[in-house]
């Protein structure tokens, strides 16, 4: 009975002081505290990746999304047209 309170205490206190650091450390980021630098994400590798993080940072709205996208494909479409497999 002493083993299972024992390791009961244990594990409640690990619980608490997992929880402790992920509040601190998301106090400490929010904050501009003494957080570790994060490493700046990459960035887009296509027009089509800058065009989605654009509408989802609210830069252009789901109309301009939708023209720019267009404009893409027509210009794909004048590079590579798609052949369409015959049933010969």
């Amino acid at each position: 009975m002493f083993v299972v309170m024992l390791l009961t205490l244990v594990l409640g206190a690990m619980i608490v002081f997992a929880a402790w650091c992920a509040v601190r450390d998301g106090m400490s980021r929010h904050s501009g505290g003494h957080a570790e630098a994060e490493p700046a994400e990459p960035g887009p590798d296509s027009l089509e990746g800058v065009l989605v993080t654009q509408l989802t940072q609210g830069e252009i709205t789901r109309g301009q999304y939708r023209r720019a996208m267009c404009q893409i494909a027509a210009r794909e479409e004048e590079r590579r047209p798609m052949s369409v497999p015959t049933d010969d």
